[in-house]
């Protein structure tokens, strides 16, 4: 799923898109972002979960490695996130030295 806005005309608060992925059993499409704020999930460590993913039933914070995706699918008891692993293939990152100068 691409990311619901785009570098040049995101609104404060949202982190960089920083590049795509496919998971490889199923070719579904995922662009990622940094994860801007914790307000995605409060629970989750910022640095054990950098990044965020767009889904079609809402925004999952996760961190994207060079062959997986660690992915936030469930909450604890806790309120840990619980993880789901999923392999991916055809990642990219984007070129985004332009607008890691602007903030």
């Amino acid at each position: 799923m691409h990311a619901p806005y785009t570098n040049d005309r995101r609104v404060t608060g949202q982190g960089l898109v920083r590049g795509c992925f496919e998971v490889s059993e199923t070719s579904a499409f995922f662009e990622w972002a940094d994860r801007a704020d914790a307000h995605y999930w409060p629970g989750a460590d910022a640095i054990e979960w950098p990044h965020v993913i767009f889904t079609a039933d809402g925004t999952r914070v996760c961190k994207v490695m060079g062959t997986r995706v660690r992915v936030a699918i469930d909450e604890s008891p806790n309120g840990a996130p619980v993880a789901e692993t999923w392999r991916i293939k055809a990642r990219r990152e984007y070129d985004v030295a332009q607008w890691e100068a602007a903030q």
